[in-house]
């Protein structure tokens, strides 16, 4: 194997380059080295001056090292994240930082569905039958479009606008999961379609080897993907759901050409 500083400069120009496979294989190796290579990574991230940075390459290799280091020790990571929000950095380099080291493992069961990881929060009801949809829905999706997902986190719902989020360094997906009914019913049904449809937009992401941000292009290509997985799962709403649109599109054209 290679040097820590010669896999980590590696996983870096993977980073800035948006190189999946630099960054898959360079996270692998790191991690297997464990604690030995967080004081090398730490010289890293602490020669950047986070105050002054926004957005950028810079901010992806904060993301993929200090999700490194979360998956090696939670605790370590917690340290230098806080440290480097107490050096008063930009604010969303503070919500990045936040994002990583407020998912820890503990707070999660675990299971495999095919070759995939999938962490479910221990705050979500059992009653929700969550793996048992989980299986079917992802059943639907080929083995190809799965391929190097490295894990998929469920959590209870939030506040934030979206529902889902995927991150291109580690190559992993959380879902909120807003249908915690136990009763199968209209509303049930609706919500289910909702975490549905949210889990393919992000593994639409994965697929397309998008990167971060809100890109307008990304999120299209993504809501495609997903539209075409429900068009496989639901034939009958993906049907309905067509004629309505044909419906209201037809009407548009008649009162925008009256006789």
């Amino acid at each position: 194997m290679q040097e820590p500083e010669i896999i980590l400069k590696t996983m870096m120009r993977g980073l800035v380059d948006n190189s999946v496979d630099k960054i898959y294989k360079s996270h692998r190796e790191l991690y297997k080295l464990g604690d030995s290579v967080i004081p090398i990574i730490e010289d890293q991230l602490f020669s950047y001056s986070w105050d002054e940075i926004k957005y950028g390459a810079e901010l992806d290799i904060l993301s993929g090292l200090l999700s490194l280091v979360n998956d090696i020790s939670e605790t370590k990571a917690k340290e230098l994240g806080d440290k480097i929000i107490e050096n008063d950095c930009d604010n969303i380099v503070a919500s990045r930082i936040k994002s990583i080291i407020n998912f820890s493992l503990n707070k999660f069961n675990s299971y495999k569905i095919g070759e995939l990881t999938i962490f479910q929060s221990k705050e979500l009801s059992v009653t929700a039958n969550i793996k048992q949809k989980m299986e079917s829905w992802l059943s639907y999706v080929s083995e190809d479009d799965l391929n190097r997902i490295d894990r998929i986190y469920i959590i209870p719902e939030t506040d934030e606008e979206h529902m889902g989020t995927y991150t291109p360094i580690l190559c992993s997906i959380m879902i909120e999961w807003s249908n915690t009914f136990s009763k199968y019913n209209l509303f049930s049904y609706l919500l289910s379609i909702q975490v549905e449809s949210t889990l393919y937009h992000e593994i639409g992401h994965h697929v397309h080897g998008h990167t971060f941000g809100n890109v307008p292009d990304q999120e299209r290509e993504a809501d495609k993907y997903a539209g075409k997985i429900l068009s496989k799962s639901h034939p009958i709403l993906s049907v309905i759901v067509k004629s309505i649109k044909w419906m209201f599109s037809t009407n548009k054209r008649k009162s925008e050409n009256p006789r």
